[in-house]
């Protein structure tokens, strides 16, 4: 039973987090990209900085939308395919539907 909370839990999380995490990455990222295609004398510099910087970025939003929750998941355990969804009322912004 708690198990299958937390199955949904992390779902819905995903969710609901999902827009606002890529909506800042790609914007940090396409923020950065003026620096990439610099071609001043003074551009070696900063450069390599904006790749890393931007890279790192979209890198940490791979990990924090697939891999932790995947991990979670695996480390808690998946909810038996029986059990019923206790406990999980519909709210305002909860929808009764399976995804």
């Amino acid at each position: 039973m708690i198990r299958k909370i937390r199955h949904e839990a992390v779902k819905q999380s995903g969710i609901q987090h999902l827009r606002a995490i890529i909506l800042t990455s790609v914007a940090t990222a396409v923020g950065l990209s003026p620096v990439l295609v610099e071609t001043s004398t003074q551009a070696p510099l900063p450069i390599p900085i904006a790749i890393s910087a931007s890279s790192g970025i979209l890198c940490a939003t791979v990990i924090t939308l697939f891999l932790v929750p995947c991990l979670y998941v695996l480390q808690v355990g998946f909810p038996p395919h029986d059990a019923p969804a206790v406990g999980l009322s519909p709210g305002p912004y909860r929808s009764t539907e399976r995804f």
